[in-house]
């Protein structure tokens, strides 16, 4: 009867032990997918800024090109 106890002791704070190891995890995981969720916004964010400033460059260079072509025309 105390070995029976003492084994259904043992196998309730391993139970224990296990439920806190998959709690942590949890934690862990559900952080991991708040900063890979926060990764994709900064991702998007950035292909935006590039984007954005492709678009400047080239209305930079046909800025330049057509007063170029203004100068040469004088």
């Amino acid at each position: 009867m105390e070995f029976t106890a003492l084994l259904l002791n043992e196998l309730q704070k391993q139970a224990k032990e296990t439920r806190q190891r998959l709690e942590m995890r949890d934690r862990q995981l559900a952080a991991q997918q708040r900063e890979i969720c926060a990764l994709k916004q900064k991702d998007a964010t950035i292909s935006e800024l590039g984007e954005r400033f492709a678009a400047l460059e080239r209305q930079a260079h046909t800025a330049n090109l057509q007063e170029l072509r203004s100068l040469a025309s004088k």
